[in-house]
């Protein structure tokens, strides 16, 4: 952010993607703040999946951002929607940096729901291929879920600034304030056909493909330049 008096106003930014740089052009403009499209280093070129995930999984992936407010916050509606969809699993996965053990403190009767699974995988991979839909805030999982074909579901909470990554887009995202509206959220992606569902994720994962890009030699070389580190 460099729209606050006083804060120090960086060089150079490294941006994820072409979409993701748009978006950061115009308030670093003024500053003369060079923007580079750098890429992120857990996307993959072979992240993209073949075709959207199958509703017949019926479960929903919850992957808070590292922050006990925003952990709080989405892992209650979950339980909220667990209680209310005890026909769907719920895998609950702590950001890295954040323990599943505080979590569990924070929200009391997570593992008491039977429909409710704490993740113990060690890489998002093994959870995006588990679930169909993904609950989230403000979380970078987003990304990845949409290129593994997971229909995002952005949860409003009273109170707590929304931040979607994923405004822009006017299809396949959806978003709810409570458990009932996630449930028909539910019920229609159940029975969208296999057609519509493709014809909806596609312009997603196209848009995604344009936010974060893998990390190439390329531009390793340009960021070593740009900061004079280059001999």
């Amino acid at each position: 952010v460099v729209d606050v008096p006083g804060r120090s106003v960086p060089d150079v930014v490294l941006c994820l993607g072409r979409e993701s740089q748009a978006l950061l052009e115009e308030p670093h403009k003024p500053y003369g703040v060079r923007l580079l499209r750098f890429g992120g280093f857990r996307c993959r070129a072979t992240l993209r999946a073949a075709h959207p995930s199958p509703p017949s999984r019926r479960t929903v992936l919850v992957t808070p951002e590292g922050d006990a407010s925003e952990v709080a916050a989405l892992f209650r509606v979950a339980l909220a929607c667990a209680r209310r969809l005890p026909g769907y699993r719920f895998i609950l996965r702590c950001h890295p940096t954040f323990p599943m053990a505080r979590a569990c403190a924070l929200v009391p009767g997570l593992t008491a729901q039977p429909n409710v699974t704490l993740s113990t995988s060690g890489h998002l991979d093994d959870d995006l291929a588990r679930a169909s839909m993904l609950l989230h805030r403000g979380s970078s999982s987003m990304l990845y879920a949409v290129a593994q074909g997971l229909r995002p579901v952005y949860i409003h909470v009273e109170g707590m600034l929304d931040a979607d990554p994923l405004f822009r887009l006017s299809r396949w995202r959806a978003r709810c304030s409570t458990p009932e509206e996630f449930a028909a959220i539910l019920r229609r992606h159940e029975h969208t056909t296999p057609e519509q569902l493709e014809a909806e994720w596609k312009p997603a994962a196209d848009y995604i493909a344009t936010y974060v890009q893998p990390v190439e030699e390329r531009a390793i070389d340009e960021l070593v330049r740009a900061v004079g580190l280059q001999r």
